[in-house]
């Protein structure tokens, strides 16, 4: 097995969308940034977030049953920079962006590139993080550039096509 440092040196070269993952459980909002979300299936319609189980959101997410996937245009990255700081509270989060409640209760960012809405099927145990699978319940889109991290940044191609490439 290799180191987990030598991983996560790795990891930051592969480039993923930002998304924003929205719960709410009794009145109680939570929500982080994340990219360690994927398609799981077509048919049917279903996604996978991996959340550490360390984190605030974790128990929310997991008593809440269901959960928001909220993917970032290339201009929100500050937005994303908010929800990725742990010394915000949940409402100190959501005090930025136009936030209104989706099919299944849950946060959705209305100027989202896309937001799914899905129903937790399924976790499971992954190292230091737990593996929400969830039903597609719901989706909105809009047009736009997507945000991309990679290697400790955020990348709007729109702005920069070739820091893609780079």
């Amino acid at each position: 097995m290799i180191d987990s440092n030598v991983y996560r040196h790795a990891m930051r070269e592969v480039a993923a969308s930002v998304a924003i993952v929205s719960a709410n459980r009794a009145k109680v909002r939570c929500g982080l940034t994340a990219t360690a979300v994927t398609s799981v299936s077509a048919e049917p319609p279903q996604l996978l977030v991996c959340i550490e189980r360390a984190g605030r959101a974790h128990d929310v997410v997991r008593d809440a049953g269901a959960f928001a996937i909220n993917f970032l245009k290339a201009e929100q990255r500050e937005l994303a920079n908010r929800f990725a700081d742990r010394s915000l509270d949940a409402e100190e989060k959501y005090a930025e962006g136009v936030w209104v409640q989706g099919r299944l209760g849950m946060p959705r960012l209305a100027s989202a590139l896309v937001t799914f809405e899905c129903r937790i099927v399924d976790v499971v145990r992954g190292g230091t993080h737990s593996i929400f699978i969830g039903s597609v319940e719901s989706v909105t889109q809009q047009s736009g550039m997507p945000l991309i991290y990679r290697a400790g940044q955020f990348l709007a191609p729109e702005l920069n096509p070739a820091a893609l490439a780079s």
